[in-house]
C-alpha cells in the first residue's frame, strides 16, 4: 500500500476541524472567572464545562461508529462540523450556564463524531499534528481572546472555521482515497496491546497536563489576579512541547515515553508544595510541564503500535474527566478549611493595620464570613468598601490580599498533586510500552530526560524549602500584645483600654486576640463559652481602666459603669457583643 500523502485543501479544513475539537478540551481554561462573574454561576458549575465537553467526545466517538457503516465518513464528517459549529454558536451566546453545559455537551457529540470520521478521512500522523497545536494554542488563544473581548469571543471566533471545513470536506472529490490503515499488515496481537497501554498511557497523561494547565491558570487569574504569569506560563509550556520534538527527532522509545511522564509529575509535585503566590515557580513548574510533554508526545500520537485514533481519542479524553474530577473533589474539599486557616492570620492584618477599632473588628468579621461563602478573591475584598478610602485602608488591604493569597494556594496542593498521580500512573503504562531508541538521537533523549528529572527534583526540593508564606499569629498575647491605635483624645483612650482588654483576657484564657474577636461575633469556632469570654474580658477591661493614668482613665472607668460594664463601653468603639448570662 502506497504512503500516506499529504492531506488536499479538504483534508487540510478537516483537520481544523479536529484542531478545534482537541482545542476546545481546554479553551475556557483562563476564561472561567470570567465565566463565573458573567453567568453568575458557582465555581463547580463553571469547572463543569470542561468535564461536559470531554465526556460528550468520549461518548460520541464509540456513537458515530454506526453512522459511519451506514454513511460513510466523509457525510459523517460534514454533519459533525455543522454541529458543532452549531452547538459552538449556542455556546458563545449561552445566557445562563444550564445553557452553555447543554451547548458543551452537544459541542462534545458532534466532536467525538468528528474525530470517529477524521479515522478514515486523514493519517494518524496529520491527526497528531492537529491534536498537538489544538493542545497547545486552545488555552492561550482562549485566554487571549477573553482578555481582549470576552470569553464569548474564544467560541464565537471558532464558528466560521468549523462551517467553512464542513463546506470544503463537502465539495470534496468523492473519488479521494481515505485512509484504511498505516501499517502494511495486520497488526498482531502484541502491537495490539501494546496499542492499548499507550492509549491508557496517552489518557493519563492528557489528564496529568489538563490539570497543569487549567488549574495554574485557575490559581494565577482567580486567586493570584496575576492573568500575566500564565500567559508567559503557557508560552513557555507551548514552545518546550513544540522545540523538544524538534530537537529530538527519534521518539527515545521507552525512555522517551516514562522519562517525560516522570518530568511533568514531577512539575505537578512542585506546584503541590507550592508554600504561597511565587510567578517564578510556577513559570518554571510550566517549563518543564512542557518538557515532559515533549518528551512522551509518543504516547499522544494517535497510530502507533497498534494504537487507533479513535481508541486514543476516547482515552485521551476519559483521562481529562478522570483529572477534572480528582482536582474538582479535592480543590472543594480543601477550600472551606483553607478560609478557616485563613481566618485568624487576616484577624491579625485586620487588627494590627493603622485603623480604628471601630473600622477593624466589622471588618475583620466581614472578611471571615466572605471567605467562608464568596467564590472569588474580589468578593471578598468588597468588604473594605466600607473602610473611607485613604493610605491606610490600602496598606490593610495589602497585606490582607496577599495573606489570602497565600493560604488559599495551599488549598491547590492536592488537586495539583492528583494531576501528578495521573502522570506517575502513565509513567508505570509507559515502562511496559515501546522498545528503547538507538544511536545519537536517543542520546539526546536520555539526556533532556536527565536534565528534566534533574531539574523537577531541584524545583521540589526548592518549594518546599521556600517555607510557609502564610504569617504565624503567636497562639497566645501574653509576649505579643496588639499594638496601640494612633489616634488620640478620648476614642484613642477607648481603643487603648479595649485592646489591652482583649491581650489580656486573651492570655489569661490561653488564646490570640484575634481569635478572641472572632468568637465573640460569632463568626468563628471557639473552644470557649460566650460566658467565660465576657467575664475574661470585663475584668481584664476593668483592670486596665484601674491603671491608667490621667482624667481620660477617670472617664472611661465613668462611662464603665454608666454604660453597665463591658458591652457599653465596648459598643462605643464599635464592638457589638453579647454578654448576657
Amino acid at each position: 500500500m502506497a504512503g500516506p500523502q499529504a492531506p488536499d485543501r479538504s483534508g487540510r479544513a478537516l483537520l481544523v476541524g479536529v484542531g478545534l475539537v482537541y482545542a476546545d478540551t481546554a479553551v475556557l481554561a483562563l476564561a472561567l472567572p470570567d465565566v463565573l462573574a458573567d453567568l453568575h454561576a458557582s465555581v463547580r458549575l463553571v469547572a463543569a464545562t470542561l468535564v461536559v465537553f470531554a465526556a460528550a467526545v468520549a461518548v460520541g466517538v464509540p456513537l458515530a461508529s454506526l453512522a459511519l457503516r451506514r454513511r460513510g465518513p466523509r457525510p459523517v464528517a460534514v454533519a459533525a462540523l455543522t454541529g458543532f459549529a452549531v452547538a459552538t454558536l449556542l455556546a458563545g451566546v449561552a445566557p445562563g450556564i444550564g445553557v452553555l453545559l447543554a451547548a458543551r455537551g452537544l459541542q462534545g457529540l458532534a466532536g467525538g463524531a468528528l474525530l470517529a470520521a477524521a479515522v478514515h478521512l486523514v493519517t494518524p500522523r496529520a491527526t497528531a499534528v492537529a491534536l498537538a497545536v489544538g493542545t497547545a494554542l486552545g488555552p492561550a488563544a482562549g485566554g487571549l481572546l477573553t482578555g481582549i473581548v470576552s470569553w464569548r469571543l474564544a467560541f464565537l471566533a471558532q464558528v466560521p472555521l468549523a462551517l467553512a471545513a464542513a463546506v470544503l470536506t463537502r465539495h470534496a472529490d468523492p473519488s479521494g482515497r481515505e485512509v484504511t490503515s498505516r501499517h502494511g499488515r495486520a497488526a498482531s496481537g502484541v502491537d495490539i496491546g501494546r496499542g492499548l497501554l499507550r492509549e491508557g498511557a496517552g489518557g493519563l497523561l492528557a489528564g496529568g497536563l489538563l490539570t497543569l494547565q487549567v488549574l495554574a491558570g485557575l490559581l494565577t487569574v482567580d486567586v493570584w489576579q496575576e492573568p500575566t504569569v500564565i500567559a508567559v506560563g503557557l508560552q513557555l509550556l507551548v514552545a518546550a512541547g513544540v522545540l523538544v520534538p524538534l530537537l529530538v527527532r527519534s521518539s527515545g522509545g521507552r525512555l522517551g515515553a516514562a522519562g517525560g511522564a516522570l518530568v511533568l509529575a514531577g512539575a505537578l509535585v512542585s506546584l503541590g508544595l507550592l508554600p504561597g503566590r511565587h510567578a517564578g515557580l510556577l513559570a518554571l513548574a510550566m517549563l518543564l510541564g512542557g518538557l515532559g510533554v515533549g518528551l512522551a508526545r509518543r504516547l499522544l500520537d494517535p497510530g502507533a503500535a497498534g494504537a487507533t485514533p479513535a481508541g486514543a481519542a476516547v482515552a485521551r479524553h476519559v483521562g481529562i474527566v478522570l483529572a477534572a474530577a480528582l482536582a474538582g473533589t479535592l480543590l472543594a474539599g480543601d477550600l472551606t478549611p483553607a478560609a478557616d486557616r485563613a481566618s485568624v492570620p487576616v484577624a491579625a492584618e485586620v487588627l494590627r493595620a493603622d485603623l480604628t477599632l471601630a473600622q477593624k473588628v466589622p471588618l475583620t468579621v466581614d472578611l471571615y464570613r466572605r471567605s467562608r461563602s464568596s467564590d472569588t478573591l474580589p468578593q471578598v475584598l468588597q468588604a473594605f468598601a466600607t473602610v473611607p478610602a485613604g493610605a491606610p485602608r490600602r496598606a490593610a488591604q495589602r497585606a490582607v490580599t496577599a495573606t489570602l493569597q497565600d493560604v488559599v494556594t495551599t488549598a491547590w496542593h492536592g488537586a495539583f498533586l492528583a494531576g501528578a498521580g495521573l502522570a506517575g500512573a502513565a509513567l508505570l503504562l509507559a515502562l511496559l510500552v515501546g522498545s528503547g531508541g538507538s544511536g545519537r538521537p536517543w542520546a539526546a533523549t536520555a539526556l533532556l530526560v536527565a536534565l528534566g528529572v534533574a531539574a523537577t527534583a531541584a524545583l521540589a526540593v526548592g518549594t518546599d524549602r521556600a517555607g510557609d508564606r502564610v504569617p504565624v499569629v503567636p497562639a497566645t498575647s501574653c509576649a505579643h500584645p496588639l499594638p496601640a491605635p494612633a489616634t488620640g483624645g478620648i476614642d484613642g483612650m477607648l481603643q487603648t483600654y479595649a485592646l489591652r482588654a482583649l491581650d489580656a483576657a486573651a492570655c489569661q484564657l490561653g488564646t490570640n486576640p484575634e481569635a478572641l474577636v472572632l468568637q465573640l461575633a460569632g463568626a468563628g469556632p471557639g473552644r470557649l463559652t460566650q460566658q467565660q469570654v465576657c467575664g475574661a474580658l470585663d475584668t481584664a477591661l476593668r483592670r486596665a481602666i484601674r491603671e491608667g493614668a490621667g482624667p481620660l482613665a477617670g472617664l472611661a472607668s465613668g462611662l464603665l459603669d454608666r454604660e453597665g460594664g463591658l458591652p457599653g463601653l465596648l459598643n462605643a468603639v464599635g464592638l457589638s457583643i453579647d454578654c448576657a448570662p
